[in-house]
């Protein structure tokens, strides 16, 4: 942990390990999300750092959760009163996204203000760092090459436990994150698993939007057909047997109503 704090904030040169607490939350939302990674440093600054191989801005949103469940847990652990006249003193908020995708990112931070409102004036603000690589030989750009490693090996053994084995040996081999995999190789593979587990589940959700998608297509082209029948003065019932939906939708569509 040390050594990722360190890659982030290069200037402190005094922190040490025990300086550094782990944060990281569990399953805090509904939908069962978490950030990959939280510590707060000496109690002045919270890190939320989460990683994602697919492009993906709407992590601000994620972010938002996580540090409001973070700063609740901060307030209660201190028992700070949320209601004093006196400002509370909290850590102050850093947030990291390491991007390991095949699409080309320039931009260095994702801002809730210019992303998703186009700019204009807000309440609220949230702002990501981007980071799609290290520094030669610190800890990300070792991670990097991990994640590079994995890639290739998937391609040759597939999305499974095999490819995180051989990514593991050729990591020792050219001393890459030797030290922690040499360590905690068990460890490694149980989070690989689920990170495989988590892109595989991402790419049924793309495949159910699309699906989804293409079904809203379909009617909207039917709903289209029903129209130029109505249009015709063809009767309801008629309408019904030949595009297959119940008579009550045809009439909700002559009513002008948009099926779901």
């Amino acid at each position: 942990m040390l050594e990722l704090y360190k890659a982030l904030k290069p200037d402190d040169k005094d922190v040490r390990e025990e300086d550094i607490e782990i944060t990281t939350l569990q399953n805090i939302l509904v939908n069962g999300g978490y950030n990959d990674l939280g510590f707060e440093v000496n109690g002045h600054y919270i890190y939320l750092v989460e990683e994602q191989a697919t492009w993906s801005e709407n992590i601000v949103i994620r972010i938002i959760g996580y540090f409001a469940e973070t700063l609740k847990r901060h307030i209660a652990k201190y028992q700070m009163n949320q209601y004093g006249e006196k400002n509370l003193d909290i850590p102050l908020p850093l947030f990291y996204v390491i991007y390991t995708g095949e699409k080309p990112v320039a931009k260095e931070y994702i801002s809730l203000k210019e992303d998703f409102f186009g700019g204009e004036e807000t309440s609220l603000d949230v702002k990501v760092r981007v980071i799609t690589k290290g520094e030669k030989g610190d800890i990300i750009d070792q991670y990097f090459s991990f994640i590079r490693i994995l890639k290739e090996q998937i391609k040759l053994h597939g999305r499974n436990r095999d490819a995180v084995k051989a990514a593991i040996e050729i990591c020792r081999d050219e001393k890459v994150l030797n030290d922690y995999l040499e360590n905690r190789q068990e460890e490694v593979i149980s989070i690989m698993d689920f990170l495989l587990d988590k892109e595989t589940i991402y790419k049924l959700n793309i495949e159910d939007h699309e699906r989804e998608a293409a079904k809203k297509a379909t009617m909207n082209e039917k709903e289209a057909i029903i129209k130029r029948m109505l249009a015709d003065g063809l009767p309801y019932q008629t309408i019904a047997k030949y595009t297959n939906l119940d008579i009550k939708e045809v009439e909700a569509i002559a009513d002008g109503k948009v099926l779901a």
